[in-house]
């Protein structure tokens, strides 16, 4: 039996744990061994429960020293925050993914926003896979993908990374490795990489190497209770799914100003705060809509971010507004805005977001836009996008 060794090491939320168990799923249905090594035990662990899959944590950082980069502006940034920038964790890391990989000796290691993983398995003659959602699958070049366009702050950008790279060399020299020449090389290695996105929303859009299979840990299941606007004909329909409270309260007070229906979908607040602000037009869901509940009722969306919501709305053909979180969040939202289909503001900016919801709500283009993503990848079936990518990594693997 065929040994698959699935890892997760940076990254945040269920959408990473979500693909990993449908990509998990898939494998041992064909019959492989499966074991995976992820970032957050606690949220994993329950998902795959039943599955025939062995499931442990992957590296972790040895303190809790402050990040390099207080607001990263690079990948190389969050590179250096996770743990890279520092050589006792780095060289801790790689030793225990090369125990790890020498103790299981899989046929095939398949890296979900892995990069320490990945450096650990250079030595190794397995079969390598890159899977994520565009964002974690950085492309080859001579930089690492960096977020600004401003002259001053790519240098200032060019020059950390060339820290970086000074310092993740000086531990591969201590281990005996080969030196990178450049940070991209961590990349290059793999056989292949699988996209589980859409080119439109793929921060990247010039990679030369790269399959883009499709998003397949969008829901199709899920009925939320959305709230009926009780004989009121016309008023509009907002889905919102969002982490941060302020945030969350600004555009409920916004969405109530403009009449709107909402139903939100959060498991970051508490019971009370669900009870003081629940009513007749607003509710709260654990459960998210699938693309089609979302394309029969709804107008638009507010979403932090995160790919998986914004192109299962997209999928609806709803415009989005987002409130980025995180740097991968903001990449996505840029993405959006890129295809027309919606607006980005920070999460510090409470009057331009009340804005931008507004001019979402009401903007014809926005939807137009949406309409047209949606036509144009109405052939997505997660089901059979899985399925591609599982009969390319078997093919890959020579299984």
């Amino acid at each position: 039996m065929a040994t698959v060794l699935m890892t997760w090491e940076m990254g945040v939320g269920l959408e990473y744990a979500m693909e990993l168990r449908m990509m998990a799923s898939g494998l041992v249905e064909r019959g492989y061994k499966v074991v995976l090594a992820v970032r957050d035990l606690d949220t994993a662990a329950p998902l795959f429960s039943g599955m025939n899959v062995e499931v442990e944590a992957a590296p972790r950082r040895m303190s809790q020293r402050a990040k390099a980069h207080a607001t990263p502006r690079a990948f190389a940034h969050l590179l250096a925050n996770e743990g890279m920038g520092y050589a006792d964790e780095l060289e801790a890391k790689i030793k225990t993914w090369r125990q790890k990989i020498q103790f299981l000796d899989p046929d095939l290691i398949i890296f979900n926003h892995s990069p320490m993983a990945l450096l650990a398995a250079r030595p190794f003659e397995v079969s390598k896979v890159m899977l994520g959602m565009g964002f974690c699958c950085p492309p080859g070049g001579e930089w690492l993908p960096a977020f600004t366009r401003k002259h001053q702050e790519l240098c200032e950008i060019q020059d950390d990374e060339t820290r970086l790279l000074a310092s993740v060399n000086g531990v591969l020299a201590s281990l005996g490795d080969e030196p990178l020449e450049a940070m991209p090389e961590i990349y290059r290695q793999v056989d292949q990489s699988y996209l589980t996105t859409l080119p439109p929303l793929d921060p990247y859009p010039n990679r030369a190497k790269g399959t883009y299979c499709g998003p397949w840990g969008i829901h199709t299941m899920n009925d939320p209770n959305w709230p009926q606007s009780r004989g009121v004909f016309g008023r509009k329909r907002v889905y919102v799914s969002l982490t941060q409270v302020p945030v969350l309260l600004n555009v409920l007070e916004t969405l109530k100003e403009l009449h709107c229906i909402a139903v939100v979908s959060t498991e970051h607040l508490s019971k009370e705060w669900r009870e003081n602000l629940a009513g007749q037009d607003i509710r709260f869901s654990d459960a998210s809509p699938s693309v089609q509940q979302l394309a029969d009722i709804c107008d638009m969306a507010v979403l932090d971010g995160d790919h998986n919501h914004v192109v299962q709305c997209l999928l609806a053909g709803i415009p989005v507004m987002c409130c980025p979180l995180t740097l991968e969040h903001a990449a996505t939202s840029q993405c959006v805005v890129d295809c027309g289909a919606g607006l980005s503001e920070s999460t510090h900016a409470p009057v331009a977001i009340k804005q931008a919801l507004r001019a979402v709500l009401k903007g014809k283009s926005f939807r137009k836009a949406a309409k047209e993503f949606a036509r144009e990848h109405s052939y997505i079936d997660p089901h059979e996008t899985l399925s591609f990518a599982l009969d390319s990594i078997q093919i890959l693997g020579g299984f």
